[in-house]
């Protein structure tokens, strides 16, 4: 029987950082080539299609991974770190324009899932090796080290601050989810000499939502008093994930779009949707 040699299988495979040896531990990803082909037709028509407008090309990439705990050493990261450190790049470049951005940086969206494991999702408007170095582990020396899988108990969801408080409505989140998403503007240049666009970066927005078990007491504080309803979802707090001992910020001024109770599988249960605009800092 015929069988696979290993340079074949993917699992062999790494992601290293263009710039440092950095590896990067990412289960999946795939990258695309999309260009727009449109039918022209001709004022008599055509026995088939012999004019056709060609438009622009573009890339995206997308990856897609569990989050790591990985211990010790600073070879090897998750793709966790690796949205900790191109979001951190944006916001930067936004705020205070003294970050130069490259390729290997353009996020559009970021997808967190936080469940029994924390799953995430990141696409890029690039082709892969604009962003990674695609290295066959076979001929790299062999660094070993020790990870395991994010789980719910490694997570922290921050949202909800009490009215003139350090202090923290503490929820059972069963399920929680976050998008941010990075809006740019396509540009096409004469004497660019390219087919592909010049990008512009130009905000970004975060939305998300958990579903939450309380005990009845908490609910009928929250349904009763306005005042606990508005601090569920405060205007002014500080909305961020933390796996392990990293953190990751989102924002601080927040719109509670939509707040759901509801008795379900034998659970009382809250589901809300926010979403959350960029990072406010007060002047010092």
């Amino acid at each position: 029987m015929p069988i696979l040699t290993s340079d074949n299988i993917a699992d062999w495979y790494y992601l290293e950082d263009l710039h440092t040896p950095r590896r990067f531990l990412i289960e999946n990803f795939t990258t695309t080539r999309k260009q727009s082909v449109e039918q022209r037709k001709a004022i008599q028509g055509l026995p088939g299609t012999l004019i056709m407008d060609i438009g622009a090309s573009d890339w995206n990439s997308t990856f897609s991974s569990n989050a790591l705990i990985i211990k010790d050493g600073d070879l090897y990261h998750d793709i966790f770190d690796l949205l900790k450190e191109d979001f951190g790049h944006i916001k930067q470049f936004l705020l205070y324009q003294n970050e130069f951005l490259e390729d290997k940086n353009l996020l559009v969206t970021a997808d967190i899932d936080i469940g029994t494991e924390v799953g995430i999702t990141l696409t890029y408007t690039q082709k892969f090796d604009n962003i990674f170095n695609f290295k066959y582990v076979a001929d790299q020396a062999n660094d070993d080290f020790v990870a395991r899988t994010a789980k719910f108990y490694d997570t922290n969801f921050y949202l909800s601050k009490k009215l003139d408080s350090d202090e923290y409505y503490v929820f059972k989140i069963n399920t929680g989810k976050i998008n941010i998403s990075i809006d740019y503007d396509t540009l096409y240049f004469v004497n660019s000499n390219s087919e592909f666009p010049f990008y512009s970066l130009q905000n970004y927005k975060i939305s998300g939502s958990f579903t939450a078990y309380l005990p009845h007491e908490q609910i009928d504080s929250l349904i009763l008093y306005n005042k606990n309803f508005n601090e569920l979802i405060p205007s002014r707090a500080n909305c961020s994930i933390a796996i392990g001992d990293r953190y990751l910020e989102l924002g601080q001024a927040n719109i509670q779009s939509n707040v759901t109770f509801s008795k379900s599988n034998g659970y009382l249960e809250i589901e809300s949707n926010f979403v959350a605009y960029s990072r406010f800092y007060e002047e010092q």
